[in-house]
């Protein structure tokens, strides 16, 4: 990674492709050159470590929400907002990808939940309850599910259903298989157990990290990271062949590979679908709902102070103020590289993305119009 010369930092240019593929296929978009606001604290590992963050937004304090982070070699980070590491939980078990929901009722209780692929001392999918208070998980996950034991786990998105406020975890492999899972918490004797229930699973064609599911519309969005960008239907009960699903971004219209996926969604059902194009080192934001129009595509650059971000993994966003730092929002993206040191997450306002798009209030997540919602079947 290299410091970018002054003459890159125009806020905005004009995209032009070098890949003549990628040009007939890919239409030219504005490009935009944001520079870090801040960064995490590097993670312990050395090498290809970090990969995976997801946000937790507190209820009531947005300054005190937090990023988890994974260390694919170690364990789950906690970071505040200014990049401060907090906590570091699950040692060893070597989470890959991270995704969390809020509002899992365990009895009287009421947490939110962290899911992670693991592929360490255990392999499977690792559930952690967070502190509904805090955002703080506990030290080790409350249960392992066996996964894709003849491969390694990769990618994991989670869904809360609206309708009913059921719970789902979607995870991939190396192979590009999708397995479905139900997420319930149910007695035994005394105790409230967390159960996992493989509820479908289907081929996507090849290998599959990038995952994120549409709560309100009831979307999965896939990133076949050679394959291309699909969506699919995230109920359990339908058909997920190639016939069902719907192209966003075909084979040839990238340089591979495509990976991290999150999703910005404002109150009227739009917003946008945040892309990290690994292979060209930058992001792309594609129209939340159909015909998903490609509309801006992001090549940060270095600040004074904090290096360029290149080969990213796995992304997040929301567009929810967290001031004082981000009050227009927060995108955090893994930096494949971190001069001087292991590798980190690097943080950017929602706003140096997708300022000037077309964008209606934020809702929370917390909010009660998206657990009453009406999920599109």
């Amino acid at each position: 990674m290299s410091f970018a010369p002054l003459a890159r930092r125009a806020a905005v240019s004009l995209l032009l492709f070098t890949d003549a593929a990628n040009a007939q296929q890919r239409p030219p978009v504005e490009l935009v050159h944001p520079e870090p606001r801040a960064e995490t604290a590097p993670v312990a590992s050395a090498d290809d470590a970090a990969d995976d963050p997801a946000l937790w937004l507190h209820p009531t304090e947005p300054a005190r929400s937090l990023i988890l982070g994974t260390d694919k070699k170690d364990g789950l980070y906690v970071y505040a907002l200014d990049g401060r590491q907090l906590a570091h939980v699950g040692a060893g078990l070597a989470p890959n990808n991270v995704d969390l929901r809020y509002g899992f009722a365990m009895g009287a209780q009421v947490f939110d939940l962290a899911v992670c692929t693991v592929r360490g001392r255990e392999r499977g999918l690792a559930v952690w309850l967070l502190d509904a208070a805090t955002g703080l998980p506990e030290p080790e996950p409350r249960v392992v599910h066996p996964l894709f034991l003849d491969d390694e786990p990769y990618g994991v998105a989670l869904w809360k259903r609206p309708s009913d406020g059921a719970f789902f975890a979607f995870a991939s492999d190396k192979r590009g298989r999708v397995a479905q899972f139900a997420l319930r918490a149910t007695r035994e004797a005394s105790q409230i157990a967390i159960t996992v229930e493989e509820v479908r699973r289907f081929e996507v064609g090849s290998q599959v990290e990038g995952l994120v599911v549409d709560d309100e519309h009831g979307w999965l969005f896939v990133a076949e990271e050679t394959g291309g960008l699909w969506r699919y239907d995230a109920q359990p009960f339908h058909a997920a062949t190639h016939a069902d699903r719907v192209e966003l971004l075909a084979r040839g219209a990238f340089t591979p590979d495509l990976e991290g996926l999150a999703l910005l969604c404002d109150g009227a059902g739009g917003g946008y679908l945040l892309v990290s194009l690994q292979g060209e080192n930058r992001y792309a934001l594609f129209e939340r709902v159909a015909p998903h129009r490609l509309v801006r595509e992001i090549d940060p650059v270095a600040s004074r102070a904090i290096d360029d971000v290149e080969e990213t993994d796995g992304l997040d966003a929301t567009a929810w103020p967290l001031p004082p730092l981000f009050p227009h929002g927060i995108v955090v993206v893994q930096d494949g590289e971190n001069p001087g040191a292991t590798q980190n997450f690097k943080l950017f306002g929602w706003e140096q993305f997708g300022g000037s798009l077309p964008f209606g209030s934020a809702p929370s997540p917390r909010e009660a119009r998206w657990r009453r919602a009406l999920v599109r079947c």
